[in-house]
Protein backbone atom coordinates (compact mmCIF):
# COMPACT_ATOMS: atom_id res chain seq x y z
CA UNK A 1 0.00 0.00 0.00
CA UNK A 2 1.05 3.49 -0.61
CA UNK A 3 0.47 6.73 1.03
CA UNK A 4 0.07 9.67 -1.00
CA UNK A 5 1.03 13.31 0.68
CA UNK A 6 -0.82 15.95 -1.50
CA UNK A 7 0.74 19.14 -1.76
CA UNK A 8 -2.73 20.54 -2.52
CA UNK A 9 -3.86 19.61 0.86
CA UNK A 10 -0.94 21.23 3.20
CA UNK A 11 1.97 21.83 2.78
CA UNK A 12 4.81 18.98 3.56
CA UNK A 13 7.99 20.87 4.24
CA UNK A 14 9.94 17.80 5.26
CA UNK A 15 9.40 14.08 5.44
CA UNK A 16 12.05 10.95 6.38
CA UNK A 17 12.06 7.45 5.93
CA UNK A 18 13.55 4.48 8.12
CA UNK A 19 16.31 4.38 5.38
CA UNK A 20 17.65 7.65 7.13
CA UNK A 21 16.40 9.47 3.52
CA UNK A 22 15.39 13.13 4.39
CA UNK A 23 13.82 14.98 1.90
CA UNK A 24 12.82 18.42 2.49
CA UNK A 25 10.88 20.05 0.13
CA UNK A 26 10.89 23.87 -0.73
CA UNK A 27 9.32 23.04 -4.21
CA UNK A 28 7.39 19.73 -3.68
CA UNK A 29 5.88 18.26 -6.79
CA UNK A 30 1.61 17.69 -6.56
CA UNK A 31 1.59 14.23 -5.02
CA UNK A 32 4.55 12.54 -3.17
CA UNK A 33 4.20 8.57 -2.86
CA UNK A 34 5.52 7.21 -0.23
CA UNK A 35 6.33 3.75 -0.38
CA UNK A 36 5.69 2.57 2.47
CA UNK A 37 3.88 4.13 4.89
CA UNK A 38 5.84 1.97 7.64
CA UNK A 39 8.91 3.58 6.34
CA UNK A 40 7.87 7.10 7.11
CA UNK A 41 9.26 8.19 10.56
CA UNK A 42 9.32 12.06 10.31
CA UNK A 43 6.60 14.00 8.74
CA UNK A 44 6.57 17.95 9.07
CA UNK A 45 3.68 19.89 7.62
CA UNK A 46 2.71 24.07 6.96
CA UNK A 47 -0.80 24.82 7.18
CA UNK A 48 -1.53 26.99 4.45
CA UNK A 49 -4.06 29.86 5.41
CA UNK A 50 -4.13 31.86 2.49
CA UNK A 51 -5.48 29.25 0.20
CA UNK A 52 -7.36 27.51 3.03
CA UNK A 53 -5.32 24.38 3.01
CA UNK A 54 -5.52 22.65 6.45
CA UNK A 55 -4.77 19.60 7.46
CA UNK A 56 -7.73 17.60 9.08
CA UNK A 57 -8.77 15.22 11.34
CA UNK A 58 -9.51 12.50 8.92
CA UNK A 59 -6.11 13.14 6.83
CA UNK A 60 -4.11 12.69 10.16
CA UNK A 61 -6.31 9.63 11.13
CA UNK A 62 -5.08 8.12 7.94
CA UNK A 63 -1.47 9.24 8.63
CA UNK A 64 -1.86 7.58 11.97
CA UNK A 65 -3.19 4.26 10.73
CA UNK A 66 -0.90 3.83 7.67
CA UNK A 67 2.78 5.59 9.41
CA UNK A 68 2.89 3.47 12.59
CA UNK A 69 6.77 4.04 13.22
CA UNK A 70 6.72 7.86 12.65
CA UNK A 71 8.52 9.42 15.21
CA UNK A 72 8.64 13.33 14.42
CA UNK A 73 5.61 14.99 13.78
CA UNK A 74 5.00 18.62 13.20
CA UNK A 75 1.87 20.82 11.97
CA UNK A 76 2.73 24.61 12.03
CA UNK A 77 0.06 27.13 10.74
CA UNK A 78 0.29 31.03 10.40
CA UNK A 79 -2.42 32.62 12.51
CA UNK A 80 -2.13 35.76 10.65
CA UNK A 81 -4.53 34.62 7.64
CA UNK A 82 -6.14 32.33 9.98
CA UNK A 83 -9.71 31.35 9.64
CA UNK A 84 -11.81 28.41 11.90
CA UNK A 85 -14.29 27.93 9.06
CA UNK A 86 -11.67 25.79 7.28
CA UNK A 87 -9.32 24.26 9.92
CA UNK A 88 -10.08 20.70 10.30
CA UNK A 89 -8.02 19.73 12.99
CA UNK A 90 -8.68 19.05 16.20
CA UNK A 91 -8.08 17.30 19.44
CA UNK A 92 -9.80 13.92 18.58
CA UNK A 93 -7.04 13.62 15.57
CA UNK A 94 -4.17 14.65 17.31
CA UNK A 95 -4.99 11.83 20.18
CA UNK A 96 -5.64 9.53 17.17
CA UNK A 97 -1.89 9.97 16.02
CA UNK A 98 -0.43 9.42 19.51
CA UNK A 99 -2.48 6.18 20.05
CA UNK A 100 -1.98 4.81 16.81
CA UNK A 101 2.00 6.20 16.65
CA UNK A 102 3.94 4.25 19.46
CA UNK A 103 7.23 5.24 18.39
CA UNK A 104 5.93 8.95 18.05
CA UNK A 105 9.18 10.50 20.44
CA UNK A 106 8.18 14.13 19.33
CA UNK A 107 4.75 16.37 18.08
CA UNK A 108 5.35 19.61 17.38
CA UNK A 109 1.86 22.24 16.85
CA UNK A 110 2.50 25.65 16.05
CA UNK A 111 -0.66 27.89 16.34
CA UNK A 112 -3.52 25.37 15.90
CA UNK A 113 -6.31 26.75 17.52
CA UNK A 114 -8.67 23.85 17.47
CA UNK A 115 -6.48 21.77 19.76
CA UNK A 116 -6.95 23.21 23.46
CA UNK A 117 -5.77 22.25 26.68
CA UNK A 118 -7.77 19.24 27.44
CA UNK A 119 -6.15 17.41 24.31
CA UNK A 120 -2.99 17.73 26.08
CA UNK A 121 -4.42 16.49 29.39
CA UNK A 122 -6.12 13.81 27.95
CA UNK A 123 -2.64 12.51 26.35
CA UNK A 124 -0.83 12.81 29.63
CA UNK A 125 -3.40 10.86 31.07
CA UNK A 126 -3.18 8.21 28.43
CA UNK A 127 0.53 8.12 29.56
CA UNK A 128 0.75 7.99 32.70
CA UNK A 129 -2.17 4.78 32.54
CA UNK A 130 -0.04 2.53 30.13
CA UNK A 131 3.37 3.49 32.04
CA UNK A 132 1.44 2.14 35.25
CA UNK A 133 0.18 -0.58 33.49
CA UNK A 134 3.36 -1.47 32.08
CA UNK A 135 4.53 -1.35 35.70
CA UNK A 136 1.94 -3.50 36.66
CA UNK A 137 3.08 -6.54 33.82
CA UNK A 138 6.22 -6.50 34.17
CA UNK A 139 5.74 -7.26 37.88
CA UNK A 140 3.23 -9.91 37.58
CA UNK A 141 5.30 -11.19 34.08
CA UNK A 142 8.53 -10.71 32.70
CA UNK A 143 7.25 -10.63 29.50
CA UNK A 144 7.18 -6.68 28.00
CA UNK A 145 3.51 -5.78 26.90
CA UNK A 146 4.18 -3.71 23.63
CA UNK A 147 0.68 -2.59 23.98
CA UNK A 148 1.05 -0.28 26.94
CA UNK A 149 4.13 1.53 25.63
CA UNK A 150 4.38 4.61 24.46
CA UNK A 151 7.73 6.59 23.04
CA UNK A 152 6.37 10.27 23.20
CA UNK A 153 8.91 12.42 25.31
CA UNK A 154 8.25 15.92 23.93
CA UNK A 155 5.64 17.88 22.81
CA UNK A 156 6.61 21.48 22.26
CA UNK A 157 3.39 23.51 21.87
CA UNK A 158 3.83 27.93 19.93
CA UNK A 159 1.12 29.88 20.33
CA UNK A 160 -0.77 28.52 23.57
CA UNK A 161 -0.69 29.94 26.92
CA UNK A 162 0.78 26.50 28.41
CA UNK A 163 3.68 24.05 27.52
CA UNK A 164 4.16 20.60 28.29
CA UNK A 165 7.44 20.17 30.02
CA UNK A 166 9.55 17.34 32.02
CA UNK A 167 9.02 13.50 32.58
CA UNK A 168 6.82 12.66 33.50
CA UNK A 169 4.93 15.32 31.25
CA UNK A 170 3.04 17.66 32.88
CA UNK A 171 1.26 21.29 31.60
CA UNK A 172 2.94 24.05 32.94
CA UNK A 173 1.34 27.83 32.48
CA UNK A 174 3.38 30.65 30.42
CA UNK A 175 4.00 33.33 33.07
CA UNK A 176 2.77 36.75 31.65
CA UNK A 177 5.72 39.32 30.31
CA UNK A 178 5.79 42.42 31.17
CA UNK A 179 6.76 44.86 28.33
CA UNK A 180 8.37 47.60 29.01
CA UNK A 181 8.31 50.74 26.52
CA UNK A 182 11.17 52.99 27.00
CA UNK A 183 9.22 56.08 28.43
CA UNK A 184 7.64 53.65 31.13
CA UNK A 185 11.83 53.02 32.33
CA UNK A 186 13.61 55.42 34.74
CA UNK A 187 16.81 55.81 32.67
CA UNK A 188 19.87 57.29 34.42
CA UNK A 189 20.51 60.69 33.29
CA UNK A 190 23.36 60.50 30.44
Amino acid sequence: MALYLWQRSWSVSSFATKTKNRFSLLRPPLIFPVLSPANLIDLRIRGDPITNHYLGDAALRRIAKSCCNLRHFAYKLDSFYYNEAFDGLSGEGILALVSDCRCLEVLELSKARRIGRETFEEIIQMLALANESRAMANAVASDDDDDAKFALRNITLMGYPFVVTGWPLRIKEIEKVVKFWAEDIDLPPS
